[in-house]
């Protein structure tokens, strides 16, 4: 059996921190350079990062966290790892402008519920093939949540 280990890398305001139960009151800040925790986990062996845009998750301003998503991405190449990300991508340009920044998975939870046809055209559009849940798509990663059946049921047919 063999399993991947996916450290997570959480932003907030260019900083990598750690929310306790989600609560932004409630943060601890672990370092102010993502690029160099990245590299850290990576020459520890990792290949793949989940990394969060938690004020993109807020709706707050996400500038630094996108500027420190490019350092992560960049340092991630140096290492031929691969980046999953989420948080904050409301609309197909913000889940097209990180694809097109590197990043090798997309996250996506609420948008993936409240506007399936958004996801079906990004799909369509940006990745070739064919999308079904807890597919691989011409390499990228395509995941409905479990929680939600009938909203699931309701993507299927579209395709």
């Amino acid at each position: 059996m063999s399993f991947t280990i996916y450290p997570a890398i959480d932003l907030r305001a260019g900083k990598v921190v750690r929310l306790i139960e989600g609560d932004p009151a409630r943060m601890t800040s672990y370092s102010d350079d993502p690029a160099q925790t990245v590299r850290q986990w990576l020459s520890l062996g990792a290949r793949w990062l989940h990394v969060v845009n938690l004020d993109g998750a807020f709706s707050e301003n996400d500038s630094a966290n996108q500027m420190a998503l490019r350092g992560i991405l960049e340092v991630a190449k140096e290492f031929g790892a691969q980046i999953q990300f989420g948080g904050g991508m409301r609309s197909a340009p913000d889940i097209q402008r990180a694809l097109d920044l590197g990043v090798s998975r997309i996250v996506l939870g609420t948008i993936a519920i409240r506007q399936p046809d958004v996801v079906l055209d990004v799909l369509r559009n940006a990745l070739p093939g064919e999308a079904t849940e807890q597919q691989r798509v011409a390499g990228q990663s395509v995941v409905l949540p479990q929680h939600s059946q009938s909203r699931q049921s309701q993507f299927r047919r579209r395709l």
